[in-house]
C-alpha cells in the first residue's frame, strides 16, 4: 500500500508533492483519507479555475445533453446550471448553423476525436458568434462517452472581420472604378489574382485572361524579367515595397507601354502577403513631354533667330547666362566679351563721358523698379570694328526668377530711312494723286472732309470736289439703302467691303468697290477712311475668264476630233503616196493624185490649227527660216476680208501701204508670227471706224529685223497704252473683243526672244506698233528628201503596232516600199509575244489603243527588255506629247500623223544605222 501511495506522490508536481509529504508527516492519516482530501482539494482548485476563466466550458453526453456547464456559459446565456443540465444544446444554436454544427461534430467520433467550428447561439445578449474547440472522452473500448467543449465569444472578431471584408470590398470596388489607373494583385509566385478594368484597357488582357496567369508571362519584357523576379521575391520576403519607377511593360499585342509603376505589399494576420502594382499610363505624358521638348526647342530656335537681340542676365550680379545671335550681331562683339556687365559697357560705350551719363540714366531707371521706365531709345553703340550703330534697348525684370530680360533693336537703318521717308513724302503725295483708287475720309454723318487729289481719275469731270458733300450722294437709288445700312452699322475698328454701280452724268456706267474702315479712334483719321475702286475692267476680265473656260472645253473637244481626222488623213496620204510610186500611172491620174494629196495636206494643216486651238504650245520642230517680207505679203492677202471686203460693205475705205526693206532672214514659227501681224492689223482696222490708212514697214539693223504697223485711227490714252498687252484688257466691249489678241501677240514675240511695243499713239491721230526679232543664223535641219525606191535591199527589221486595220495595211505596204521588212500587229500583247521570239531594229507604236495603250506597252517593253529597243511613237495628237513627253516616257522618236513616206524614211534612216 505504501509503495502505491509513494508512486502516486511521486507522480504529483513538486509543489503538490511537498504539501502532501508535509501533511502526511504531520498527521497520522490513513491512505484513503489522504487521497480523498487531495482529490477534494484538486476538485476545488479546478472548479475555481473553471468558474474564473472567461472561456465557455461545457460537457455533453453522446446524446447532446449538458452534463456540465461553466459559470461563464451560464452568465452568457442568462440561465442557471439547473436550467441547462440534462437539456440538449442544439435548441440554443441558430437554425442556419445547426447543420454545419452537426457536420463538424461528426469528426468527434473518429480519430483524432476533435473538431473546431463556429456557430451562432441565442444568448442573453442576442445572437452571438461562438468558436468551439471540442474533444471526445473515450471509454476503455474507445467509445465516445462524452464531449468536452471549450468555447469563445468571437462576435467582436467576426464583426471586425466583416468590417474588414466590407472595407476590402470597397477597396476592390475603388480599384475597379479607377478607369485610368491600372491595379493588379499578385501572389508570391507571381500569379494574378486581381486585374481591374484599367489594366484590361492598358495591357489588352481581360480579367478572365489574366487571373491565374503569371505576371512575367503577361506584361514583363524578357530583358527585365530576371530583375523583376528578384524584386518581387525581395518585396515578399521583406514585406517592404520598392520605390516607384518608370518602366516599359508589354502589351498583349507585343509593343511596349511606358508606365509609372508603384508597388505595395499588404500583410494579413494569417501571415498572408499580397503584392499590388499600381501602374499609370505614361503614353499621354510622354507625348506631352515630347511636345514640351519640341516647344522648348522651338522657343530656343525662335529666340536664337529673332530679329531682335535678347540677353538674359542675373539681377544680383548682372552677368549674362543667355545671349542670342542677334544680340551678338547688333553689338558686334563676341559673346564671351558681352557676358560680364562691366566689360560689356566699356566695350560697347568706349567714350567714358557718354558711358557714364548713359549708366546714370539706366541704373536710375532700373532701380526705380518701374518696367515702363526701363526703355531707352536712340543709344549709340560701337562694334569691335569701330562701326557706330543706333539702337533701342529695353529691360524686363523678372524678380522672382532673379532674371533681367534685356532686348535690343538695331534702328540704324530705320533712322536712315526716316530721312528718306521725309524726302519721299512729296513723291508719295504725287503718287496718290495718280493712282486709280480714290481715297476719302468722312465723319459719322457721312460728310466728306478729305479727298485724294486724283478724284477725276475715277469720276471724271462729274465731281470737281467731294469735300462737304455726303458720301451717299455718290450712290445710285438701287444701291443707296444697302450702302447706307452698311456704313451705319460699321463699328469702330471694323471694315466693310461693298460694291455698287455708279452712273456718270455723261452716261458712263462703272462698277465701284467701296472699302471703308471705321477709324474714329485714330487721332489722325478721326473718321471713316474709304477707298473707291473701279472694278469695271475686272468684271470684264471675270467674264472673259468664263469665256476662256468655255473655249478650253471646246479646245479639248477639237483636239479629240483632230486626232481622229489625223488617222483618216494618214490613210489618204499614205495610199496616195504608195499609188504614186507606180511609174506606169498615167500623167493625168498622177495629177489627180497630187491634187488629192495637196488637199489632204492642206486639211492636215487645218487639223493642226484645231490642235493649237486646244492650247498646245509650239515645239522646236515648228521653227523655220522666215523672210518677214514674204510673211507680210501673205498676211495682207489673208486679212483682206477684215481690212477691205467687210469695211467696204459698211461704206468704209481702208488702204494698206507697204514699204519693204532689204532685210535678212530670221528664224521663227511661221504660223505664230502670222497671228501676231494679223491681230495688229485687226486692231488697226477696229481703231478706224470711218476708214483710214494702215502703213506696214520692214527694216533691220545689225541685230534685229523690225516690222512697224501704223494706222490713222482714234489712238489710245495713257492708261490704254500701259495696259494694251495685258490679258483680257479691251476697250471695245465684251461683245467685240476678249482682250486676248494683243496679249497673245506679246507672248509670241516674247517666246521668239523679240520685243513688241507701242512706238507712238495720240488721241484721234493714230497709233504705231512695232515688233522686232533677233537676226539668227542658226541652221535649221531640213528634212532629208530621199527618193523612195522599192528596189533596194532591205536593211532593217521593224515591229509596227496599230489597232486601226487600215493603218496596219498601209504600214505593211510602206515598209515594203521603203525596203524594210518586219511585222505589223494590232495590239501590245501580240507585239510583246513577238519580241520574246525575234529581234527588231525599231519598234513603232500607236498611243491610243484599246486594252493595253501605247504608254502601257512602252512601260512593259522597257521592263522586260531593259530598254534595249529604240521606240518611235506615231500619234494623231500632234505635238501635244512634246519634249517632256519624250523624256518622261523614255521614247526615242515621235512622228505625228499624218506623215509622208519621206518622213517615215527619215525616221528609219535615223533610227537604224
Amino acid at each position: 500500500m505504501k509503495q502505491s501511495i509513494q508512486k502516486i506522490i511521486d507522480s504529483l508536481p513538486e509543489n503538490d508533492k511537498e504539501i502532501l509529504l508535509k501533511e502526511f508527516s504531520d498527521m497520522n492519516l490513513s491512505v484513503e483519507e489522504i487521497l480523498k482530501k487531495e482529490l477534494t482539494r484538486k476538485e476545488e482548485q479546478y472548479e475555481l479555475m473553471i468558474e474564473n476563466i472567461s472561456d465557455l466550458v461545457v460537457k455533453v453526453n453522446n446524446k447532446g445533453e449538458f452534463e456540465f456547464v461553466s459559470k461563464s456559459y451560464c452568465d452568457l446565456f442568462g440561465k442557471s446550471e439547473e436550467e441547462l443540465l440534462g437539456k440538449e444544446f442544439i435548441p440554443l444554436v441558430h437554425e442556419d448553423d445547426i447543420e454545419s454544427t452537426k457536420h463538424a461534430m461528426e469528426n468527434l467520433y473518429k480519430p483524432p476525436y476533435q473538431c473546431v467550428f463556429k456557430q451562432r447561439a441565442k444568448t442573453k445578449l442576442g445572437w452571438r458568434w461562438i468558436e468551439w474547440n471540442d474533444n471526445s472522452i473515450l471509454d476503455k473500448n474507445e467509445n465516445v462517452v462524452s464531449i468536452i467543449g471549450v468555447g469563445r465569444d468571437i462576435t467582436k472578431e467576426i464583426k471586425i472581420q466583416e468590417e474588414l471584408n466590407e472595407s476590402y470590398k470597397k477597396f476592390r470596388h475603388l480599384m475597379d472604378s479607377l478607369t485610368n489607373i491600372s491595379v493588379q494583385g499578385y501572389h508570391p509566385d507571381g500569379k494574378v489574382f486581381y486585374w481591374n478594368k484599367a489594366s484590361e484597357k492598358l495591357y489588352g488582357y481581360s480579367a478572365e485572361d489574366a487571373i491565374g496567369k503569371s505576371l512575367y508571362d503577361l506584361i514583363i519584357p524578357l530583358d527585365i524579367r530576371p530583375e523583376v523576379e528578384k524584386a518581387v521575391v525581395q518585396m515578399f520576403n521583406s514585406g517592404k515595397s520598392i520605390p516607384a519607377e518608370e518602366l516599359f511593360l508589354k502589351h498583349k499585342e507585343g509593343y511596349l507601354i511606358p508606365v509609372y509603376s508603384n508597388h505595395t505589399i499588404l500583410s494579413f494576420s494569417d501571415n498572408r502577403k499580397e503584392l499590388y502594382c499600381i501602374d499609370i499610363d505614361l503614353r499621354e505624358r510622354k507625348k506631352y513631354e515630347s511636345e514640351l521638348k519640341r516647344q522648348n526647342e522651338f522657343i530656343q530656335t525662335v529666340l536664337d533667330n529673332l530679329p531682335i537681340g535678347i540677353a538674359l542676365n542675373k539681377i544680383n550680379d548682372g552677368s549674362a547666362f543667355y545671349i542670342n545671335k542677334k544680340f551678338e550681331e547688333i553689338y558686334g562683339w563676341p559673346i564671351a566679351e558681352l557676358v560680364d556687365i562691366d566689360s560689356f559697357f566699356k566695350l560697347v560705350y568706349p567714350d567714358e563721358d557718354y558711358r557714364n551719363s548713359l549708366l546714370e540714366i539706366v541704373f536710375k531707371d532700373i532701380n526705380s523698379g518701374d518696367p515702363a521706365r526701363m526703355h531707352w531709345e536712340n543709344i549709340i553703340v560701337t562694334t569691335n570694328t569701330g562701326e557706330k550703330k543706333i539702337v533701342n534697348a529695353q529691360n524686363i525684370p523678372l524678380f522672382e526668377q532673379n532674371t533681367m530680360v534685356s532686348t535690343v533693336t538695331d534702328i540704324t537703318k530705320l533712322k536712315n530711312a526716316e530721312q528718306r521717308i521725309k524726302e519721299s513724302e512729296i513723291k508719295y503725295r504725287t503718287l496718290i494723286s495718280n493712282i486709280s483708287d480714290v481715297i476719302v475720309v468722312f465723319d459719322k454723318s457721312g460728310i466728306i472732309n478729305y479727298e485724294s487729289p486724283n478724284i477725276k481719275n475715277l469720276f471724271g469731270n462729274d465731281q470737281s470736289s467731294l469735300i462737304g458733300t455726303n458720301v451717299l450722294s455718290l450712290i445710285n437709288k438701287n444701291d443707296y439703302q444697302k450702302v447706307k445700312n452698311a456704313i451705319n452699322d460699321l463699328k469702330e475698328n471694323e471694315s466693310i467691303n461693298i460694291e455698287f454701280e455708279y452712273e456718270s452724268k455723261s452716261g458712263l456706267n462703272l462698277s465701284i468697290e467701296l472699302i471703308a474702315s471705321n477709324l474714329s479712334s485714330n487721332s489722325v483719321i478721326n473718321g471713316i477712311l474709304a477707298t473707291f475702286r473701279n472694278l469695271t475692267e475686272r468684271k470684264k476680265a471675270e467674264k472673259a475668264v468664263i469665256e476662256s473656260q468655255r473655249l478650253g472645253a471646246i479646245g479639248e473637244m477639237s483636239s479629240a476630233i483632230a486626232h481622229d481626222f489625223n488617222n483618216s488623213l494618214q490613210a489618204i496620204i499614205s495610199n496616195i503616196e504608195l499609188a504614186s510610186i507606180n511609174k506606169n500611172i498615167p500623167s493625168d491620174i498622177k495629177r489627180y493624185l497630187e491634187t488629192i494629196k495637196t488637199s489632204a495636206t492642206d486639211a492636215a494643216a487645218r487639223v493642226s490649227l484645231l490642235q493649237r486651238f486646244s492650247g498646245n504650245k509650239k515645239s522646236n520642230s515648228s521653227l523655220t527660216k522666215i523672210n518677214l517680207n514674204n510673211l507680210i505679203r501673205d498676211v495682207i492677202i489673208q486679212s483682206r476680208p477684215i481690212w477691205k471686203n467687210n469695211p467696204e460693205k459698211e461704206g468704209r475705205i481702208i488702204k494698206v501701204d507697204t514699204y519693204y526693206g532689204n532685210i535678212p532672214e530670221t528664224i521663227g514659227n511661221d504660223g505664230e508670227l502670222r497671228t501676231v501681224l494679223y491681230n495688229i492689223i485687226k486692231n488697226s482696222v477696229e481703231a478706224m471706224p470711218t476708214g483710214g490708212i494702215i502703213t506696214i514697214k520692214s527694216f533691220s539693223d545689225n541685230s534685229n529685223v523690225y516690222i512697224s504697223i501704223a494706222d490713222t485711227g482714234i489712238g489710245m490714252d495713257e492708261e490704254t497704252k500701259s495696259r494694251i498687252f495685258q490679258p483680257f484688257y479691251s476697250t471695245k466691249g465684251y461683245e467685240v473683243g476678249r482682250g486676248l489678241g494683243m496679249s497673245g501677240a506679246y507672248s509670241i514675240i516674247n517666246e521668239h526672244e523679240g520685243n513688241i511695243k507701242v512706238i507712238h499713239s495720240e488721241i484721234n491721230k493714230g497709233t504705231t506698233i512695232e515688233f522686232s526679232l533677233p537676226i539668227k543664223n542658226i541652221e535649221i535641219e531640213e528634212p532629208i528628201k530621199q527618193k523612195v525606191d522599192s528596189k533596194f535591199s532591205k536593211i532593217g527589221k521593224i515591229l509596227w503596232i496599230d489597232d486601226e486595220i487600215l493603218i496596219r495595211e498601209i504600214a505593211s505596204e510602206m515598209l515594203d516600199s521603203l525596203g524594210y521588212y518586219g511585222d505589223v500587229v494590232s495590239s501590245g500583247a501580240e507585239a510583246l509575244d513577238l519580241l520574246e521570239k525575234n529581234n527588231y531594229d525599231l519598234v513603232v507604236t500607236d498611243i491610243g489603243m484599246p486594252g493595253m495603250n501605247g504608254w502601257e506597252f512602252i512601260d512593259e517593253l522597257k521592263k522586260r527588255f531593259n530598254g534595249n529597243y529604240k521606240i518611235a511613237v506615231l500619234t494623231g495628237w500632234g505635238d501635244q506629247i512634246g519634249e517632256e513627253g519624250v523624256k518622261n516616257n523614255f521614247i526615242d522618236y515621235i512622228l505625228c500623223k499624218p506623215f509622208k513616206l519621206a518622213d517615215l524614211e527619215n525616221l528609219f534612216s535615223s533610227a537604224i544605222k
